[in-house]
């Protein structure tokens, strides 16, 4: 009796402990939980969900970066997340089946740190575009947070308007489908709008020198037409780069100083109709042309001529700093050491490339004039959306200020924090477009909505349950059957040998990453160094004997090995490759023959290299040095704007100077 009672206590007891935070843990519809996670721990969580159904939580990563894995109630991957170093992680995932689905969570570095996570809604699976947005207009609208719009024209009717978050963090005043935004780049399709009205007004042509209408341009040997600019083959610069360069910071240019650091290119980038390079300079510059050719400032010529004709009553160009821009939202950049926000500032100077305000309201007013062109007619819109042809005949994705693929068309933007996009679709005759003030919805909604597909416009049916089924649990019900738990992939012995085969050093060769890979004992790891931040390692998990993943992030890695076995070239994640190099470790003797001043006479400016502590620091007229990486022999990357620097010697071997390929600007060493 004495042992029964006994057991029964402790049994209470036992019970009566807290669960620990690492213990599975079904969540619950509006419920936050707050955790800690240490290196090599991983958390999980449960939903109960029945078919077709949608899930919309999120992860705020407080002090560390977390990766979150959805596994179905079959054991397969659903979902893996790892947008964001700090901020927030957003779950949103469908139920195919009916079941029990894991939300895994580890530290996506080798830290440890706090973050909560939160299950939104559980609402069924939207069957139209229309409903899908509505559910992330719904879950994206918070009282804290910057926000934006966005809408859907079918048939050239407005089937869908929506809007969330905040234009004004520090008043509190919410965005609206009639709050005005920067539309950045996208801005760039209006300016080649206002070209083409233009040339149908029979007032320029797009074949036209850009120089019989602006003489203060360089000669630069080959005309430079204004189709040239219309399509970024012109061969310019990008005067934002130069400016950069130059020293001088973002939003305190003028447009002055882009007029000159242009009319200082005395050489094309590449021959003019050669090949595309995607330049604000090209659209400043239409700017200007339309301004000659009417004699009209550019933001009052659009007013009148494009937004007035297109019933856009609430539709500016900002061209000067302090210019009110009535019912405005402000933009907003992250800050991650804080989790807080602080306001960005507008490129006012780049009007024609950039710009313009509009609001949703308005910019489905544009999108409907590609169902029913009554202003321009449908030849100029045509003339807009027909693909560019190179000098050597091929053709690019780009017309006249539209981004144009197989199907759809459009453009994206941004400006000091502001975002916008929109594509239309003729043949299914819809369009879509969103406004933001911040980063992270852009690209969100450019993941979720950027293709517009048929199926997206159809209803989608509801999978009916097979006769003779048990009736489906509600949201949040356990099942009463034992879930099936996604079993954890068995570890794959990889030869030695072959370990030691691809350990070495790789780099990417656009971004200009390096990465090493180690063999530690009967395993790889890889350390990957990127000129922008501190290097840092991580551990691979063998799928195959030429397949890994680092567990963290999910992403795949392939060693490809010729028919010799030997390995030159590695792929990683969305198809990054990257090949073998040669280890390049100068030594401080070798690193100080870069030391000295060197001159560009295009921007008439010195940089300054110095060998400080085993690194070479370059020093401008701009407020911070660079550090600037050895790549291989007498190559160096670093962040924008130079990010390389491919140095030249003369006959005696004695560096001469650096070019920067990038801009095509040569810098000469003179001490």
């Amino acid at each position: 009796m004495i042992r029964a009672f006994v057991f029964f206590f402790l049994m209470i007891c036992l019970l009566a402990l807290p669960a620990s935070p690492q213990d599975a843990t079904v969540l619950q519809v509006g419920e936050t939980l707050e955790r800690e996670l240490a290196p090599g721990e991983k958390h999980t969580f449960f939903v109960d969900l029945v078919a077709d159904q949608v899930v919309f939580a999120e992860v705020d990563q407080k002090t560390l970066n977390v990766t979150v894995t959805v596994y179905g109630p079959d054991g397969e991957e659903v979902q893996r997340v790892d947008d964001w170093g700090r901020f927030w992680e957003w779950i949103h995932f469908e139920s195919t089946v009916s079941g029990r689905y894991r939300i895994e969570l580890r530290p996506a570095l080798e830290a440890a740190g706090r973050y909560s996570i939160r299950l939104d809604k559980i609402e069924p699976t939207a069957t139209t575009i229309e409903e899908r947005l509505h559910q992330w207009v719904s879950f994206l609208d918070r009282e804290d947070r910057p926000g934006g719009a966005v809408a859907v024209v079918r048939g050239g009717d407005v089937t869908y308007a929506g809007a969330f978050g905040l234009a004004n963090l520090t008043y509190d005043i919410p965005f609206t489908t009639e709050t005005a935004s920067n539309i950045g780049s996208v801005s760039k399709s209006f300016t080649a709008f206002a070209v083409a009205l233009l040339e149908d007004d029979g007032r320029l042509s797009l074949e036209d020198d850009v120089r019989s209408y602006l003489p203060g341009l360089s000669d630069l040997a080959q005309p430079v037409t204004l189709r040239h600019l219309l399509n970024h083959t012109g061969g310019f610069r990008e005067a934002y780069g130069m400016l950069s360069m130059q020293g001088k910071m973002p939003g305190k240019w003028t447009r002055e100083q882009l007029m000159d650091v242009v009319q200082r290119q005395r050489e094309p980038q590449h021959p003019p109709g050669a090949q595309m390079n995607y330049a604000n300079t090209s659209y400043l510059l239409l700017a200007e042309v339309i301004e000659c050719v009417t004699g009209v400032p550019f933001g009052e010529w659009m007013e009148e001529n494009v937004f007035q004709a297109l019933g856009m009553e609430h539709t500016a160009v900002k061209t000067r700093s302090g210019q009110i821009i009535l019912n405005s939202a402000l933009g907003y950049a992250g800050v991650p050491s804080t989790s807080g926000w602080e306001e960005g500032g507008d490129l006012d100077a780049f009007y024609g490339a950039t710009g313009i305000y509009t609001t949703m309201s308005d910019l489905t007013r544009w999108l409907h004039n590609f169902h029913d062109p009554r202003v321009g007619g449908v030849e100029v819109v045509s003339r807009m959306t027909e693909p560019g042809v190179l000098s050597n005949g091929d053709t690019i994705d780009y017309g006249l200020g539209l981004e144009v693929g197989p199907r759809c068309f459009g453009h994206s933007g941004e400006d000091g924090q502001h975002f916008a996009s929109f594509r239309y679709c003729p043949d299914l005759d819809t369009g879509i477009a969103w406004i933001t003030n911040n980063r992270f919805h852009h690209l969100l909604l450019g993941a979720e909505f950027g293709d517009l597909h048929e199926e997206d416009l159809e209803p989608r049916e509801a999978m009916e349950p097979e006769p003779g089924e048990a009736p489906e649990p509600e949201p949040g019900e356990a099942f009463e059957a034992e879930p099936q738990v996604p079993q954890e992939p068995q570890p794959i012995d990889v030869e030695s040998g072959l370990l030691d085969v691809y350990a070495g050093y790789y780099g990417a060769e656009g971004p200009g990453l390096k990465i090493v890979f180690t063999r530690e004992g009967n395993g790889l790891s890889v350390k990957v160094d990127p000129w922008w931040s501190e290097p840092y390692r991580l551990p691979l998990f063998p799928l195959s004997d030429s397949t890994f993943t680092d567990e963290a992030r999910g992403e795949r890695l392939v060693f490809h090995r010729d028919a010799e076995g030997k390995v030159d070239r590695v792929t990683w994640g969305d198809g990054m490759v990257y090949r073998r190099m040669t280890p390049y470790d100068p030594s401080d003797e070798d690193l100080g023959a870069f030391s000295g001043s060197y001159y560009s006479q295009e921007l008439e400016v010195v940089y300054s290299l110095r060998l400080e502590g085993g690194r070479v620091l370059l020093s401008y007229p701009g407020p911070e040095d660079f550090d600037i990486r050895p790549w291989e022999p007498d190559v160096f990357r670093t962040v924008f704007p130079l990010v390389e620097l491919r140095f030249e010697r003369d006959e005696d071997g004695a560096v001469s100077g650096f070019l920067v390929p990038g801009a095509g600007v040569w810098f000469e060493k003179v001490r």
